[in-house]
């Protein structure tokens, strides 16, 4: 019988596919088989809010329950967290995410990732592990609701390659690339958040009190979510992080807890290099020329109107100083960080999660692992502590660090940065309160034990103070006792204080004469008559609204403006009082405008009242929709109070915006929305007994059954 070679070449390849494709399937099981069973160890609870109440025997089983709930309630979002992580933006969102995996790759994450992932303890590095997991067996699971397949497996060290990337933008490198792309260089503003800790000397019960309040994004990827995560080997928190965080970043334990605000400490230096005038691609360093390494990329951009991926080429280079970009003239600026050579940030917030006393929470706090954030402290053993956080750059004092420094020269480069005992801090005053409102450290709590202001201009601290901090200290000075009502009171103030540097600023146009005005006389007859609350029937804090937009438009102002002033003539006051007038008849047909009627909160088929105003204590700052109402979109984006005796949290309260879900067909979409525009709170335990006597349901994660034994 004759065998053609053709025959012979087809047989043997269907039998190497199949070899292949054994190979694969007895590769998977053998990969099944020696797979952690971490669903059988997890229970997940829901109350009635849907909170998720996560057990789990061991620390990774936990985190594996952590990445299941947040898939089940925020997939979409974080599966953006991580697509960000693998460079993989440009094939989901087209040009946008192309240009975060132009930022994911100028920033060296790959490499760096690979290069520290090991600085990692392995505990925590197991951890990660237990998170992957759970992404990857609800990918597997739900794979109709996967963006895109390639994203999927996930390990460990893409988890720490999304927090690299994450904490980058949050350090406003970002904005540093953006400013050398544009040609221009502008300074980082420092977002907005409240925190505060009062001890029993000054409240009413003698407990230790503590208000969470971060002010960010009230939907998207640096939104809050809000969890209780508990095991056998110690981990008990609740409180809140963003969709794809391993661990709680702001809320309480079993015997303290903190809350974060965005500091703005100068942490990135930019450096214009020297390029030699005939050879490529070479700079000067001291006396030395020295060649850029080239880091080509092929930035994958989908084109949704012929549905195929074009690959656009682009280059990013190293220097000595960090990641180095090209400027649309053709100049080069390197960029240095202190996030650039330390990634151990998640495992910070892993120990400040774990820590059970003072001394542990400092402990993780001197890895200096951080790139920015205050810290606001309470615990059940009556400390209340402040700390301007953060990984600041030990600079050569003798030199200008403003601006763009010169790349040429040894001198500006650093290579260490002050370590946490060095920072401005602050234990356990007299007058028994810290605060922190994105103010200056220098005000932290009563005059009397306030910080000296003896830093380093270079490492950048905030020198002033904002509405809210000087608010705070005009109503603190009411309370010579406290309780756990008035710290809500505090928090839920509505009002700008009698004098600061925004209102001093705005004085020439409550100064106008309105009979030189006709136009405008009874627009602004009704901005003099602002009493500075943002109470839901302010008419003129309505017409505030509109009025700021359009000069904050025309100026290019950012939020710093609240906390430094600005300056607008009285020529643009009447252009802005003319806009809002006409603006406010066209929507509303009136300029008399209860706030609660302008102001709102939206999603789903919910539109409320929206509470509050920009830079004052209940922080609000909305933009304008189509039908000229204004819709929020940062503000109290979590709000959390609780109240410690020396067993612990007795009391802990809170608040989310929406609810815990960001998906609309769920029950949890927007429940919350109905508390949130009435500044009320919702009632949390860490209690087991309790939890799962109210939970209104009960389970394990993988579809793996639940008997009551689990519970035990």
């Amino acid at each position: 019988m004759k065998i053609s070679l053709r025959t012979l070449s087809l047989s043997l390849g269907l039998m190497l596919i199949a070899a292949s494709v054994s190979a694969e399937k007895n590769a998977k099981q053998e990969n099944e088989k020696n797979k952690t069973d971490y669903a059988s160890n997890v229970t997940i609870v829901r109350d009635e809010w849907g909170v998720p109440h996560i057990y789990g025997k061991t620390d990774p089983d936990v985190a594996y329950g952590l990445a299941w709930v947040s898939c089940e309630d925020n997939f979409p979002i974080v599966q953006e967290t991580f697509l960000s992580a693998k460079g993989l933006m440009g094939i989901h969102k087209g040009k946008d995410g192309a240009i975060i995996d132009f930022f994911h790759h100028a920033i060296g994450t790959e490499k760096l990732i690979d290069e520290k992932f090991l600085t990692y303890s392995p505990e925590f590095i197991e951890y990660l592990e237990g998170y992957a997991a759970g992404l990857n067996d609800y990918a597997e699971m739900f794979e109709e609701k996967v963006l895109l397949k390639k994203l999927f497996p996930l390990d460990a060290r893409d988890i720490s390659r999304a927090y690299f990337v994450s904490l980058a933008f949050n350090s406003n490198v970002h904005k540093k690339i953006q400013d050398i792309v544009e040609g221009k260089f502008d300074m980082n503003e420092a977002a907005g958040s409240n925190a505060m800790a009062y001890s029993s000397t000054i409240t009413d019960d003698g407990l230790t009190y503590l208000c969470i309040n971060p002010h960010q994004p009230m939907e998207g990827h640096f939104s809050w979510y809000e969890a209780h995560l508990v095991s056998e080997e110690g981990l008990d928190i609740i409180g809140a992080l963003f969709p794809g965080g391993t661990s709680i970043y702001l809320g309480t334990n079993r015997h303290l807890g903190w809350a974060h605000t965005s500091n703005n400490i100068n942490s990135v230096d930019v450096y214009r290099l020297e390029m030699h005038p005939k050879n490529k691609l070479m700079y000067q360093f001291d006396d030395e020329w020295l060649a850029l390494e080239e880091r080509p990329v092929k930035l994958n951009v989908k084109l949704k109107k012929w549905m195929f991926k074009l690959p656009v080429k682009k280059s990013t280079y190293w220097s000595v100083h960090g990641p180095v970009i090209k400027s649309k003239s053709g100049d080069f600026f390197a960029l240095r960080y202190p996030a650039l050579m330390e990634v151990r940030a998640p495992e910070q917030w892993y120990r400040m999660n774990k820590a059970t006393n003072f001394y542990e929470f400092k402990e993780a706090l001197k890895m200096n692992a951080m790139p920015k954030y205050t810290i606001t402290y309470a615990d059940k053993n009556d400390n209340i502590f402040f700390i301007d956080n953060g990984m600041v750059p030990v600079r050569d004092t003798s030199m200008d660090w403003c601006g763009v420094l010169p790349g040429n020269t040894s001198q500006t480069v650093w290579n260490e940065w002050y370590p946490v005992d060095l920072l401005p801090q602050i234990h356990n005053p007299e007058c028994g309160y810290v605060y922190n409102m994105n103010n200056t450290f220098a005000e932290a709590t009563c005059s009397d034990w306030n910080i000296p202001s003896v830093y380093p201009d270079n490492m950048g601290f905030i020198k002033h103070n904002t509405n809210r901090s000087e608010r705070f200290i005009e109503l603190i000075n009411q309370y010579p006792v406290l309780s756990f009502e008035d710290m809500k009171t505090i928090k839920f103030d509505k009002e700008l204080p009698q004098s600061s540097a925004f209102i001093s600023s705005m004085q020439n146009l409550f100064e106008l004469d309105e009979s030189l005005y006709p136009e405008v006389a009874d627009i602004l007859r009704l901005v003099k008559s602002w009493d500075k609350k943002a109470t839901a029937d302010s008419k003129p804090a309505s017409v505030m609204l509109p009025m700021l937009e359009y000069i904050f438009k025309i100026k290019k102002y950012g939020s710093s403006v609240f906390g430094e002033g600005m300056y607008v003539d009285d020529e643009m006051y009447v252009d802005a009082l003319r806009y809002t007038k006409d603006y406010l008849l066209k929507y509303f047909g009136t300029i008399e405008v209860p706030l609660a009627e302008m102001q709102r909160i939206r999603r789903g088929a919910l539109d409320l009242p929206m509470p509050g105003f920009p830079d004052v204590l209940a922080a609000a700052y909305s933009k304008p929709a189509k039908d000229g109402r204004f819709v929020g979109w940062i503000g109290d984006s979590y709000t959390m109070f609780v109240a410690y005796d020396k067993n612990g949290p007795v009391r802990i309260e809170s608040l989310h915006p929406y609810g815990t879900s960001s998906n609309p067909d769920s029950p949890h979409f927007n429940d919350q929305m109905s508390l949130y525009s009435k500044q009320q709170t919702k009632t949390l335990t860490m209690d087991k007994a309790t939890i799962f006597k109210n939970a209104k349901k009960i389970y394990h994660p993988n579809n793996v059954p639940y008997a009551e034994k689990d519970a035990l």
